[in-house]
């Protein structure tokens, strides 16, 4: 089986700072968002923060809504900076199915999935099911204050479904 654990991204994250000399930003915008297409992605940080971004949400306790949009409550970058739009979104499978992000070999390297123990299972940052009627189902799902998103691919129907809300 296996344990999700934002951490580990966190060091992917200084293992790439390490290894390419490059900010996580920087690497992301080169390697993912520019082959993807992803022209409305970026790492939310302090020199990268759009303005008109749609705002993020919390429930107060009073129940009303507290703006949390400039909040990070990730650890590091690498679990949960990525601020994009949810066509955006759905590009990113297509790229990565398509390999115009990753070599064949990295490629099935992510795509070595482990059974979770509950009829799924889950690579390195993609998680599958098989469904009867659309077949393969690959997923990946986020949230962070004031955000949530969820993206699947049926890669056997050619059909990406991206969900963004901005109250979490």
């Amino acid at each position: 089986g296996y344990y999700y654990s934002n951490t580990n991204y966190n060091l992917v994250e200084i293992v790439i700072n390490e290894a390419s000399g490059q900010s996580l930003a920087d690497v992301l915008t080169e390697r993912v968002f520019t082959p993807a297409g992803m022209d409305n992605c970026f790492l939310e940080t302090p020199d990268r923060f759009a303005d008109g971004i749609v705002r993020g949400y919390l429930l107060d306790d009073d129940d009303s809504f507290l703006d949390v949009t400039e909040e990070n409550d990730a650890a590091g970058l690498a679990d949960g900076g990525v601020v994009c739009t949810a066509s955006d979104l759905a590009k990113f499978p297509i790229a990565l199915f398509n390999g115009d992000i990753l070599g064949e070999d990295a490629l099935a390297e992510m795509l070595d999935a482990l059974d979770d123990g509950e009829g799924s299972a889950y690579g390195l940052g993609i998680g599958y099911d098989e469904d009867p009627d659309f077949g393969l189902l690959a997923s990946h799902s986020g949230a962070t204050g004031g955000f949530q998103s969820m993206m699947v691919y049926l890669p056997d129907e050619g059909l990406t479904v991206t969900l963004v809300t901005n109250n979490f």
